[in-house]
C-alpha cells in the first residue's frame, strides 16, 4: 500500500503521471491507477488504496469537478481528514469542496523546488508525521494491526458528526395523504419511498434516506431549518391522493436556502403499478433538471424500466410490507407481518419478485437479531432463489442476496462482491453502504468499515442502526471519544430502545467503565426481550457486585431465559456467577444438571460459534474444569467456525476464560494477546474490568499489556 493516493480525471493523467514522478523523485510511495494489471477488480483495488492512503491527493479541474468517481473519492478523503486539494488547470474546486485550501498548478511544469510543489510536499509530510508508539513493551507477536496509520484516517474524521455535501443533495419529505381513507396513507408513504429509492440510483443527485426524512412528517419548521439539519440544499414536498381508479400527485421543489418554489406539477392519471412508475421517473428526471444534474444514458435506461408488476392489489400488499420493515430496529412481530403482506402480493402476482426478495430479508432480520433460529434460514434462501430467478439485477434481489451471503451463510467475501455491484448500479444506496461497512468489518477491515459507515450516515443521518453499529467498532478499536459520542446520538434518535440499553452499556464494557455498562443495560426500555436479559446479567457480572449480581437473576423473566439455539444460558450465567463469587458449593450443584440436560439433545451446542451468542461450546466445559473437552472445542473452532475477525471479541474471551477456569495461564493468556493484536492496546480496558482475569494479574505477559494500554492512553492523550 501507497503513502499517496493521487486522484484525477482521465484527462488529466499526463499531468498526473508528472506529479507522480517528481513525488516519487522525493521518496514518497505513489498510487495511481496505472498500478491496475489487467484482470484486477479496479474497484475493489482502488477502494482498497484510497482507504489505506495517509495523503490523498485531488487533482480538480473542469473535468475533475464533473467527474463522479473524483467527487466521490474526495469526499472520502475528506471524512478521513487526508485531503490535499490541487488544481491543474487554475478552475476552482466544486461547491462542497471550496472550504478546503487548494494549490493552483496550472502553472506547474514539473520543478520539485516550485512553491506549488513545495506546498504541497509540506502538507503530505505532516500528514505522514507518525505518532508517539503506544504498544513498545508487548511482545512483537502479540503487536496490535490497529496502527497509528488507522488513527490518524479516522480520528480527526469522527470528531463531528458527517453533513453531506450542499452541491446536489436532496431531501425528499414524506408525502401527504389526502385519499378519502385514511388506511390509504400506506400507499403515499410507498409512493414516497419507491420515489426516493430512484433517486438513490442517480449518480449525479444525493437524496437523504427515508428514516431520517420520515422525522419531518407534519413539521412546523421552515424549509431553511429542515434544509439545514439534513443537510440538503433542496427540498420535495408533496402529497398523493387516491381516489376509485384514479390518482393525483402534486409535488414542488423549493430552495433550501430562499423558500422560494424552483419548480413544481400534478400528475392526474389512472391508477396503476406501471403509471405510478411513470410519474415517480417523470418526477426523478424534473428534479435532475431543477438541479442542473445532467442524467447518464445509465440513468435513463434505469428510468425507463418497466413496472415490476402490472398488479394493484399485489403492489398494495407489498407496499403493506415494505411499510412493517422499516429498521432492523422493528420489533418481531413487524417482521411477520411483513411476511404476511408479502405473501398476499405474491399470490396475487407470483412473478411479482420484490415481494420474495424482502421476504427473504424479513427472515433473515428474524434469524439474525431475534435468537438465530435456524428454521427462517432455509426460507430466506428459497425467497433469494425465486428473487433472483425472477430479476437478477433488480436493487431488491441483490440486497436479499448479499445479506443472506453475510447473515446466512458469513460469506464475507461474496455477500461484498454482491454489495460493490449494488453500489455501481446505486451508489447513493443507504443499505448498501450499511451492509458493506459490516461485512469489512467481520473481514478485520475496521478503517474501510467506518469510512462506509460514515457515507451511509451522510445519506441517512437519523437512522439509528448506523450510529449504534459505528459505536460498536470505535469502542472496540479504542476511539472512546468518538464512540461515546455515537452513544449519545443513539439515545437521543431512540432514548427507549431496548437495543440503545444493549450497545450502551456495550460501549462502555468495551471502554472500561464496569458500573455505567451495568447501569445502562439496566435502564428502563419499550421491549424487554432474551438478549436484553442475558447482556445484562453479563454486565453484572463484571461489576463483582454480590447484590447487582443477584439482582440480574431474580429480575430476569421465566421467557426470557432461554432460546432454541441458547437452551442453557440462565443456568450458564448463574454458574458463571457462583464461579465469579467463589460460591464452590452452588457451582458443584448447578453444573452437573446442565450437564445432564444437554447430554439429552441431539445437537448440545446448537448456537455453536455464532458471532455474537450467548455462550459457546467452551463454556460449560471451561466452568467444570475440563481441559481436555476446552481443547477439543477450541481445536473444532478453529477448524470450522467461519473466518470473522470482529467476533473474536467474544469469541476469545470466551475461549480465555474457559482455560483460565482450567488453571492453563498460558492459553488464557495467548488469547487475550490475540485480542490486542486484533483490536490494539485499547482492547485491555474491558480486560481490565472482567473479574475473572485478576488471577492473572501478578503474570509478566499481562502486565505488558496493561503497560502498552497505559502508553496508548498517555499517547492518545496529547
Amino acid at each position: 500500500m501507497a503513502d499517496i493516493f493521487i486522484s484525477y480525471s482521465r484527462i488529466d493523467q499526463p499531468f498526473i503521471k508528472r506529479l507522480s514522478q517528481a513525488l516519487e523523485s522525493q521518496g514518497f510511495s505513489v498510487w495511481w491507477d496505472r498500478e491496475l494489471l489487467s484482470g484486477d477488480n479496479f474497484a475493489d483495488d482502488i477502494e482498497r488504496e484510497l482507504m489505506a492512503a495517509r495523503a490523498v491527493i485531488v487533482g480538480w479541474s473542469q473535468s475533475g469537478s464533473k467527474s463522479r468517481w473524483v467527487r466521490d473519492e474526495a469526499s472520502v478523503a475528506a471524512d478521513a481528514g487526508t485531503l490535499i486539494a490541487i488544481s491543474t488547470d487554475g478552475s476552482n474546486p466544486p461547491i462542497g469542496f471550496r472550504q478546503f485550501h487548494c494549490v493552483d498548478f496550472s502553472n506547474w511544469q514539473g520543478q520539485t523546488d516550485d512553491p506549488a510543489f513545495v506546498d504541497v510536499t509540506r502538507a503530505i509530510k505532516a500528514r505522514l508525521a507518525p505518532l508517539p508508539p503506544v504498544h513498545t513493551n508487548m511482545p512483537a507477536s502479540a503487536q496490535p494491526t490497529v496502527t497509528t496509520r488507522h488513527r490518524r484516517s479516522t480520528d480527526s474524521a469522527l470528531t463531528s458528526y458527517p453533513v453531506p455535501s450542499l452541491a446536489k443533495v436532496i431531501a425528499v419529505l414524506p408525502f401527504t395523504n389526502r385519499s378519502p381513507e385514511p388506511d390509504d396513507a400506506f400507499f403515499a408513504d410507498g409512493v414516497h419511498g419507491e420515489l426516493l429509492t430512484q433517486i438513490s440510483r442517480l449518480t449525479a443527485v444525493q437524496a437523504i434516506s427515508r428514516t431520517s426524512v420520515m422525522g419531518y412528517r407534519d413539521s412546523t419548521k421552515s424549509i431553511p431549518d429542515i434544509a439545514r439539519e439534513l443537510g440538503a440544499v433542496a427540498i420535495l414536498e408533496g402529497a398523493v391522493q387516491r381516489a376509485g381508479h384514479r390518482v393525483r400527485i402534486n409535488v414542488q421543489l423549493i430552495d433550501g436556502k430562499t423558500d422560494t418554489n424552483v419548480w413544481a406539477d400534478t400528475y392526474d392519471r389512472q391508477l396503476s403499478p406501471e403509471n405510478i412508475f411513470d410519474i415517480q421517473s417523470d418526477i426523478t428526471r424534473e428534479i435532475a433538471d431543477a438541479m442542473q444534474a445532467a442524467l447518464s444514458p445509465e440513468d435513463e435506461l434505469l428510468l425507463s424500466a418497466d413496472a415490476p408488476t402490472n398488479n394493484l392489489t399485489a403492489y398494495d400488499a407489498f407496499l403493506r410490507g415494505k411499510q412493517k420493515m422499516r429498521s432492523e430496529a422493528s420489533g418481531e412481530d413487524d417482521f411477520h407481518q411483513a411476511i404476511e403482506e408479502f405473501d398476499q402480493a405474491i399470490a396475487v402476482d407470483p412473478h411479482f419478485a420484490e415481494p420474495h426478495a424482502n421476504k427473504a430479508r424479513a427472515y433473515l432480520t428474524l434469524y439474525w437479531f431475534f435468537g438465530w433460529d435456524r428454521r427462517w434460514l432455509p426460507m430466506a434462501k428459497r425467497s433469494v432463489e425465486r428473487a433472483a430467478m425472477l430479476a437478477p439485477n433488480a436493487i431488491e434481489t441483490l440486497l436479499a442476496q448479499a445479506y443472506y451471503c453475510y447473515w446466512g451463510e458469513l460469506n464475507l467475501e461474496r455477500a461484498e462482491q454482491v454489495l460493490n455491484r449494488v453500489l455501481t448500479t446505486a451508489p447513493q444506496n443507504t443499505e448498501a453502504w450499511a451492509c458493506k461497512s459490516y461485512v469489512i468489518r467481520r473481514s478485520g477491515r475496521f478503517a474501510e468499515s467506518i469510512f462506509a459507515l460514515k457515507k451511509a450516515m451522510r445519506l441517512d443521518p437519523m437512522l439509528v442502526d448506523l450510529p449504534m453499529e459505528l459505536s460498536n467498532t470505535l469502542g472496540a478499536i479504542g476511539h472512546t471519544v468518538q464512540a461515546l459520542d455515537m452513544v449519545d446520538r443513539v439515545q437521543k434518535l431512540a432514548p427507549n430502545a431496548n437495543f440503545t440499553a444493549i450497545v450502551t452499556a456495550d460501549v462502555f464494557h468495551l471502554t472500561g467503565q464496569a458500573q455505567r455498562a451495568w447501569e445502562a443495560a439496566s435502564s428502563k426500555v419499550d421491549r424487554e426481550d432474551f438478549i436484553y436479559y442475558y447482556r445484562r446479567s453479563f454486565h453484572a457480572l463484571n461489576t463483582a457486585d454480590p447484590q447487582l449480581i443477584a439482582s440480574s437473576f431474580t429480575t430476569w423473566p421465566v421467557q426470557f431465559r432461554s432460546t432454541p439455539m441458547f437452551p442453557e444460558t440462565y443456568s450458564l450465567y448463574r454458574a458463571m456467577a457462583y464461579k465469579v463469587l467463589g460460591q464452590q458449593r452452588e457451582l458443584e450443584t448447578i453444573l452437573p444438571k446442565i450437564q445432564q440436560r444437554l447430554a439429552t439433545l441431539d445437537e448440545p451446542y446448537p448456537g455453536g460459534w455464532l458471532p455474537e451468542a450467548a455462550y459457546y461450546p467452551v463454556t460449560l466445559p471451561g466452568l467444570m474444569g475440563n481441559l481436555e473437552d476446552v481443547r477439543a472445542a477450541v481445536e473444532t473452532y478453529h477448524a470450522h467456525a467461519k473466518q470473522d475477525q470482529f467476533a473474536t471479541l467474544y469469541h476469545y474471551h470466551s475461549i480465555s476464560t474457559a482455560f483460565l477456569f482450567c488453571n492453563d495461564t498460558d492459553s488464557a493468556l495467548t488469547y487475550l494477546e490475540k485480542l490486542t493484536t486484533i483490536f490494539g492496546p485499547a482492547s485491555f480496558l474491558a480486560i481490565a474490568i472482567m473479574p475473572q482475569y485478576r488471577a492473572l494479574e501478578s503474570c509478566s505477559r499481562y502486565m505488558s499489556m496493561q503497560t502498552a494500554c497505559q502508553q496508548w492512553q498517555a499517547a492518545s492523550a496529547l
